[in-house]
């Protein structure tokens, strides 16, 4: 109930991913297992009408929530799901500014196929295209940059 009046828009479980509430998100996969790898909805604000569709895991990264990500991903949450706009778990998280946890990415990256790793959106980037587009690039999203390279991760120009 709470997730209804305060996000009225909002799946609950993905509000509950969202505002990083791990007691929640417990709750809601005790009483429905398939709830993890099924699509919710988000509005970010009052003005905002478009609604945007995310799992459980997607929400969790993009908000970089670990322990609901790592939770997440210790019950079978499917990182490699697309929304509407193509993005699976790693573009979100790649578009994160406070990603900066190598082993959390791994532990993502571990659930992955290089296929799956090199997804292209709509807007025809990769996860690495989007971890490139940060103003904050820095050492640590350079070692993650080669991790994932490592799990066969590429820029969009050179999947062609």
């Amino acid at each position: 109930i709470k997730y209804y009046k305060e996000f009225p828009l909002s799946t609950p479980f993905i509000a509950a991913c969202k505002e990083g509430n791990i007691n929640d998100v417990k709750k809601f996969v005790e009483i429905d297992n398939n709830i993890i790898n099924k699509f919710g909805y988000d509005q970010y604000t009052e003005e905002h009408q478009s609604q945007y569709r995310y799992t459980g895991l997607m929400m969790a990264c993009e908000q970089y929530h670990k322990e609901i990500i790592k939770y997440l991903l210790e019950h079978n949450a499917d990182p490699t799901l697309k929304n509407h706009i193509g993005w699976n778990s790693l573009h979100s998280i790649c578009d994160c500014i406070e990603c900066e946890d190598i082993e959390l990415i791994q532990m993502l990256l571990n659930h992955m196929t290089p296929y799956s790793i090199n997804y292209i959106d709509l807007d025809e980037r990769t996860p690495l295209d989007i971890l490139f587009e940060a103003d904050d690039m820095n050492e640590k999203k350079m070692m993650i940059s080669e991790l994932i390279c490592l799990y066969g991760g590429k820029r969009q120009q050179q999947l062609v």
